[in-house]
């Protein structure tokens, strides 16, 4: 967005150049901001070496794959949105464009012509357009990443003090990762699980037998199939 904005600067003037500069410098501190989006992350493919390998440990990974229809429904109920994440930089650019054109307008629009009201006025406008620049941000990614072919829900604005921030950290790590739940269904006896792939590994029937077993004692609704990766993966000794 920094990089939009500082492009179209070159070629502005007046107040359209103010908003600009005023906004790449919001930019830079946008990370102190106390409202922001959280994301619940899923792929379209669901049996990659990759993923495999990059999120989970070997012997120990599980694919669950769940209705598509349901958790649209689910977002829904919630107040989520979702998006493929983009990976192209011109698509990229072309959305930042997009909210930044949005921007200049509403800025250009309420400006009275007060000096002194100014910043005000700025303020108003890009705290009016902070959604908008969060769901943005929240499905771009480097195209290095386009393997995992990512799908986002991506929750509306939360505060962080809100009561619905939770806090988990990382085995051997201090940072605190703040989080929100999302449901995937009102009661754990309507929960539905299309199927739960294991991952490649020296156990996977074992393994297949213990899921089997924890899903009928969980009430998980049927039908539902627990199938097995058949991506040859060993892990080298």
């Amino acid at each position: 967005m920094r990089q939009v904005a500082e492009e179209a600067h070159a070629t502005s003037t007046g107040i359209d150049a103010e908003i600009l500069t005023y906004l790449s410098e919001w930019l830079g501190g946008l990370t102190s901001q106390s409202e922001s989006v959280y994301v619940l992350s899923m792929s379209k493919d669901h049996n990659k070496l990759s993923q495999w390998k990059g999120f989970t440990t070997y012997g120990q990974g599980v694919c669950l794959s769940i209705d598509s229809v349901l958790l649209v429904k689910r977002m829904q109920a919630q107040g989520w949105t979702f998006q493929n994440c983009r990976y192209n930089l011109m698509s990229q650019l072309t959305w930042a464009d997009a909210i930044l054109s949005r921007i200049r307008r509403e800025a250009a629009t309420n400006y009275s012509g007060i000096e002194g009201e100014k910043k005000k006025i700025f303020d108003s406008v890009l705290q009016k357009c902070l959604p908008d620049l969060l769901q943005v941000a929240a499905i771009m990614k480097h195209r290095a990443f386009v393997d995992e072919s990512e799908v986002r829900f991506i929750s509306p604005m939360i505060n962080i003090s809100d009561s619905w921030v939770s806090y988990r950290t990382r085995p051997g790590r201090a940072t605190r990762i703040p989080y929100v739940e999302f449901r995937l269904a009102d009661d754990p006896e309507n929960l539905s699980i299309d199927e739960v792939m294991v991952g490649p590994g020296p156990e996977q029937h074992l393994v297949k037998s213990s899921i089997v077993t924890s899903l009928k004692e969980n009430s998980v609704r049927a039908p539902w199939r627990v199938s097995l990766s058949d991506i040859p993966y060993r892990e080298l000794p």
